[in-house]
């Protein structure tokens, strides 16, 4: 790679639990995480980045 070259790489991974009791603790670190990241949005803009966010997921994971 040279420099100022951006290399982009896209991988979709689902993670399925089939644990009950890691369920909540993962969940509730989502959750977390997604008001820490949203925290400076107001609800409209948390609500398009949802759907754009699931727009880009839907391109990703159709075959290409």
């Amino acid at each position: 790679m040279t420099p100022g070259e951006i290399v982009v790489r896209a991988r979709l991974v689902r993670l399925y639990l089939t644990d009950r009791a890691a369920q909540r603790p993962i969940q509730e670190a989502r959750r977390a995480l997604e008001e820490r990241a949203t925290a400076a949005l107001t609800a409209e803009e948390r609500r398009y980045l949802r759907v754009a966010l699931a727009k880009v997921v839907q391109r990703l994971t159709e075959p290409t």
